[in-house]
């Protein structure tokens, strides 16, 4: 059986709900084997009190139990690959039963690892030799076994489960370095490989991670993140640094110690709007921590202050820190500020095992399966019950008891806020509950989780109903009004005064909600994306008003948007639902200087605005549901990516790739099907974009190649991993496609990995050692 062979199979069990999970946050230790099984006191207390007659067991219990005693063999048995010790990795001819990778006589029946027992029953794993007959690749087989006892203690039924997991073990030779995953920001991409992060584009707030300064502060070839001690880099042809012309054998400047230290293994990786983050864990591939990098105006690197850094910095992770006593040098002019209290860091004493970077703001999932946030929190995106940001991490939201906030606020005479009803908010809706997965963040201020029964919960900002919970939001309203100024070049400031004054004078629904919510829904979900084109620090700033004088028509629609991909307990299952929606801006701002009704030196702003809202404030759907079946209508979704309600939309359906714009998204190459729908000339009229889901190009992505990761750019690119290697398509003004040019690209093209290009996606030496990047099939 070949590596590709298995990867499809890994996608032909989808519906068969057999999605494939990866072992995560490294390897589990002997002593801790139980307690990674997830079997809950509840079911162990249900086997302790269960009838000794074989005919009243529960089978279905039983078998999950058995499943759980499975895994924890792949743990163990991962954990003794991971070992040091060639002799510890290979156990041909024996049996896995115990953790201390030494292994039994094939037929023993002593020997194995007890996982769970009482007098009831007793659970167990036996762990198959290794199979590594496919190159640079390990598979294991492990069967879990529940023992029911009789009442002398004698077994008088046995459950059993196989689980099966494969992991990479190397290349060899000259070769491109196999990559996992794939994270695409705005304009700036990064992927994993080789237990390293490397990442291409836009060097905006220093996005690239590696502290060196470029002319046109960009890579259009994937370079490496920071590691350890960074060394100096000289120009190249390739890279060629923003040094004085003059200066003979430029260097790169900006070379500092990077957080993540040599030798160390970063697990996952996510890029934010101006800001990436990744988890970084020791060799052994334990103690997962998190490091970030990139603009910190409002705290999101998670550092205990606003510095910007262009290589990775360790997220803060202490305790209480107390103030500093004054000694006299405190405050007062030209004397330094001393420190302040500060409370502990929510990731103190724990294991980060997932991070989402989003605009402004960080949230990472720890080992307890709670949720840690800092960063920007203008719309309550931490979840804390507050609105002040934070620079290091905080606990989301938890609180029992309820909680008073405006939602309807009005102006008086005298243009003061006066609220006109009140809501009440109940407990935190994260009580009791275990979140599994963090929503990806496009440019949003919202944030969602999913739970252990695969339930959404959201928070932060609400504007468009994209926090599912409910509610009515006003569909029209208009006003007008004006601004003067004594200056008479004051005309760019009054555009936007005037139109936020006049937006502010209509009813005000505050929906944003600054704790967690359930989102109002039966559907379970596997994945959410959230996308807005208004989620910084004032929505409003997102439209256009015009600059200068005269009159500026605006029509322009502010959106959030949240996609969640179903997963098979649901009737619709691997499908696409929807809520958010847009608010839309439409009428007028005007500007005139020197005159006008006062004649005076000075200059006048009017406008007039009606908002308009569309939109779904619950998930509604499934999209793509066209009883034709074509494209991608009424199929499962294997990987998708993108606004599949209001913008571009990818969806991979079997092995097949179908991209979607709406607008003029697509006009350069953005649906990857090989055209760019676009023209020049005086009396040229560009073609028609298609309405319907368009089936990508696969020139380049041969069917053989399985498509494994999908993530998509605010700019509009596209990126696929397909057997370990990148391929992306449309925008390509920084370079965010990673092949060597600023050339859009109108079907999937290669992202550059040869050492010719410059990419540090290429290895000359040979890449092999323990096994890594375990996934179960």
């Amino acid at each position: 059986m070949t590596l590709s062979s298995i990867r499809k199979r890994l996608f032909a069990w989808l519906n068969g709900d057999r999605i494939p999970q990866r072992l995560e946050g490294g390897y589990l230790l002997p002593a801790v084997i139980a307690l990674g099984l997830g079997i809950s006191t509840i079911s162990v207390l249900a086997l302790q009190t269960v009838s000794t007659s074989s005919e009243t067991l529960n089978s279905q219990q039983y078998r999950i139990l058995a499943r759980e005693a499975a895994k924890a063999g792949i743990q163990a048995a991962a954990k003794c690959l991971s070992s040091a010790t060639a002799t510890d990795r290979n156990w041909t001819g024996k049996v896995l039963r115990s953790a201390d990778c030494a292994g039994s006589n094939a037929g023993s029946t002593t020997g194995y690892l007890d996982v769970a027992s009482s007098d009831y029953y007793t659970t167990r794993f036996d762990v198959e030799p290794p199979d590594t007959s496919i190159q640079y690749t390990v598979v294991l087989t492990s069967i879990g076994s529940v023992v029911i006892k009789g009442p002398s203690g004698q077994p008088v039924k046995t459950f059993k489960e196989t689980v099966r997991a494969f992991a990479k073990t190397g290349t060899s030779g000259a070769n491109a370095l196999p990559v996992d995953r794939i994270s695409a920001g705005p304009t700036t991409a990064c992927a994993l490989a080789d237990n390293w992060a490397y990442c291409w584009g836009s060097n905006s707030n220093g996005m690239l991670g590696n502290g060196w300064n470029y002319i046109n502060d960009r890579s259009t070839v994937p370079i490496s993140i920071a590691k350890g001690n960074q060394p100096t880099q000289a120009s190249s042809a390739v890279h060629p640094c923003d040094n004085n012309i003059f200066t003979p054998a430029p260097t790169c400047s900006g070379a500092q110690v990077s957080s993540i230290a040599n030798g160390m293994r970063i697990t996952k990786i996510s890029v934010g709007t101006d800001h990436a983050c990744v988890l970084a864990t020791d060799a052994d591939g334990s103690n997962s921590r998190a490091h970030c990098w990139g603009n910190n105006d409002y705290g999101q690197l998670g550092t205990r202050n606003t510095t910007d850094a262009k290589i990775p910095v360790a997220v803060d992770t202490a305790a209480y820190v107390p103030a500093e006593v004054s000694t006299g040098q405190c405050g007062g002019f030209l004397q330094r500020s001393c420190r302040p209290e500060a409370l502990a860091s929510a990731l103190h004493g724990r294991t980060v095992t997932d991070i989402t970077a989003g605009n402004g703001f960080t949230c990472a999932l720890m080992d307890d399966d709670r949720v840690a946030c800092w960063g920007r929190n203008n719309y309550g995106q931490l979840g804390n019950d507050s609105r002040d940001d934070s620079s290091y991490p905080t606990l989301v939201s938890y609180a029992p008891d309820s909680q008073s906030d405006c939602v309807h606020w009005t102006k008086d005479f005298f243009g003061r806020d006066v609220c006109q009803a009140h809501r009440t908010r109940g407990p935190s809706a994260l009580i009791g509950k275990g979140v599994k997965a963090l929503a990806d963040i496009k440019n949003a201020a919202t944030m969602c989780v999913i739970d252990t029964l695969d339930e959404a919960y959201c928070w932060g900002q609400n504007f468009a109903g994209q926090a599912g919970i409910g509610g009515t939001l006003p569909s029209t309203a208009s006003d007008s009004g004006s601004e003067r100024h004594g200056n008479p070049n004051q005309c760019d400031n009054l555009r936007k005064s005037v139109f936020k004054s006049v937006v502010n004078s209509l009813p005000r629904y505050n929906y944003d909600v600054i704790r967690p919510v359930a989102v109002q829904t039966n559907l379970k979900f596997s994945q959410i994306t959230i996308s807005s084109n208004g989620g910084g620090a004032d929505y409003l700033d997102s439209v256009d008003v015009g600059t200068g004088v005269n009159r500026k028509n605006i029509d322009e629609p502010i959106y959030s948007h949240v996609v969640g991909v179903t997963t098979s307990a649901n009737t619709q299952p691997y499908r696409a639902y929807y809520w958010g929606g847009s608010v839309n801006f439409t009428g007028y701002v005007d500007c005139n200087r020197n005159g006008d009704t006062y004649g005076g030196d000075h200059s006048r702003a009017t406008a007039s605005i009606t908002r308009t809202y569309v939109g779904q404030t619950t998930p509604a759907g499934p999209l793509y549901d066209d009883a034709s079946g074509t494209t991608i209508n009424r199929k499962p979704l294997v990987l998708s990516a993108g606004d599949a309600y209001g913008g571009l939309f990818c969806a991979v359906t079997a092995n097949d790739i179908h991209c979607h714009g709406r607008g003029a998204t697509g006009r350069e190459g953005q649906l990857g099907n090989g055209q760019a729908y676009t023209c020049s000339g005086w009396f040229c009229t560009p073609p028609s974009l298609p309405t319907t889901p368009q089936l990508v190009d696969r020139t380049n992505v041969q069917p053989s190649l399985v498509l494994e990761e999908m993530d998509m750019g605010a700019s509009g690119y596209t990126c696929v991993v397909a057997s370990e290697s990148v391929y992306c398509w449309g925008v390509n003004s920084s370079g965010q496609l990673g092949d060597g040019t600023t050339t859009n690209q109108n079907i999937p093209t290669p992202v550059a990995t040869s050492s010719t290009s410059g990419s540090a996606l290429y290895s000359t030496a040979t890449q092999s050692g323990a096994p890594r990047d375990w996934v179960y099939f």
